[in-house]
């Protein structure tokens, strides 16, 4: 067991590494890029390629490259006890990004400083899914009268999205706001449950129909 730790370590500490060599890399590269006798609009294009540069070279989308930066620069601005707990491996590079996801949406320095405190302990003796939970609880905890507000900002980024995939089929999901969410799920649940001898459908079959005939039937 022991063993299975240390390797879980090295891991956490491998991903650190990596993060820092791309930390490196950018901030030389926006040096040189700034000391450089070039226009503005040559810097600004220099500076938007960094990202791919990194991630063309570690394997990684320009997407992936950025957000592996911004999390660390979260962490070394605003958790720096989170980031030091990185870099020593006890805690790996998906809680990491769960924690600074949380510090974003926190709207008050002295609550971010009251997560610094508390996070590592927990992240680091938790799975990822129960942090997940700790962290969504602290935020309605420490900052409950921003609960509303901080809901009708999210609300705006309520989306669609279909993406098609192999063999004729694909995905349709929805970011919504949960009490829509949870109309549609007990709608479908009883719909979908309704006793008939002749249907063999199963259940998630029948709620799929049901989607499908909801949607592409209806006029508004």
């Amino acid at each position: 067991v022991e063993g299975l730790s240390d390797a879980a370590r090295e891991r956490a500490m491998a991903e650190a590494r990596e993060v820092i060599a791309m930390l490196e890399f950018r901030d030389a590269e926006i040096d040189r890029i700034d000391s450089d006798d070039v226009s503005a609009m040559r810097r600004q294009v220099e500076r938007s390629a960094i990202a791919l540069t990194i991630g063309d070279a570690m394997g990684f989308s320009e997407n992936q490259a950025y957000a592996r930066m911004s999390i660390a620069d979260t962490l070394r601005e605003q958790a720096p006890n989170t980031w030091q707990a990185f870099r020593r491996g006890e805690i790996d590079l998906a809680r990491v990004r769960d924690i600074a996801h949380t510090i974003d949406l926190l709207e008050r320095p002295e609550s971010i400083q009251r997560l610094e405190r508390r996070v590592v302990a927990y992240a680091a003796d938790h799975t990822g899914a129960e942090l997940r939970v700790w962290l969504r609880r602290f935020v309605q905890r420490v900052e409950a009268d921003l609960a509303v507000e901080r809901s009708n900002a999210e609300r705006a980024n309520r989306y669609v999205s279909v993406r098609h995939g192999d063999d004729g089929m694909g995905w349709l999901s929805a970011y919504l706001p949960s009490h829509q969410l949870a109309a549609i799920e007990g709608r479908l649940h009883r719909a979908a449950r309704k006793p008939d001898p002749e249907d063999d459908r199963t259940v998630s079959q029948r709620e799929a129909d049901l989607l499908v005939s909801w949607c592409a039937t209806s006029d508004s």
